[in-house]
């Protein structure tokens, strides 16, 4: 470049051309340093919204294994809670047959007890008026 700088102030009738040469290289290697600058910051920029993206992919993926693991849990729970309401529907349905037997039970037990009951009135019945006689005899 140098080179061509001063190959061009010999041809230049104008020095000052020559100058302006050289203020336009400057402005070239400017431009060029910007657009570097320029090129770092937005591949610093690149790179950052990046990582954000894998960050909440990652985010959104560990949530989303939450939810699965939670849904499990009470799905879990869920089973487990059937089968306990299955047993106790189980028992109660055997404890109300055991209380309809009971019940079965003490009616026949009950009309068991009015029949002696009648049977022992009617034993007794000639031992009142035996001693009713008697009662009556030594008055």
């Amino acid at each position: 470049m140098e080179l061509e700088l001063t190959q061009l102030s010999e041809l230049s009738p104008n020095p000052s051309l020559c100058d302006n040469s050289a203020a336009f290289d400057g402005a070239s290697k400017n431009h060029i340093n910007h657009r570097r600058h320029f090129d770092h910051v937005s591949s610093a920029m690149h790179e950052r919204r990046l990582r954000r993206m894998i960050s909440t992919q990652e985010s959104a993926r560990r949530s989303r294994l939450r939810k699965k693991k939670q849904i499990e849990e009470l799905q879990l729970q869920v089973d487990q809670l059937r089968g306990a309401n299955n047993n106790l529907s189980e028992k109660l349905i055997s404890l109300l047959e055991s209380n309809h037997q009971i019940l079965q039970e003490n009616v026949q037990l009950k009309e068991k007890v009015s029949s002696l009951l009648v049977i022992v009135t009617d034993l007794l019945t000639p031992f009142r008026n035996v001693e009713e006689v008697t009662v009556g005899i030594y008055k």
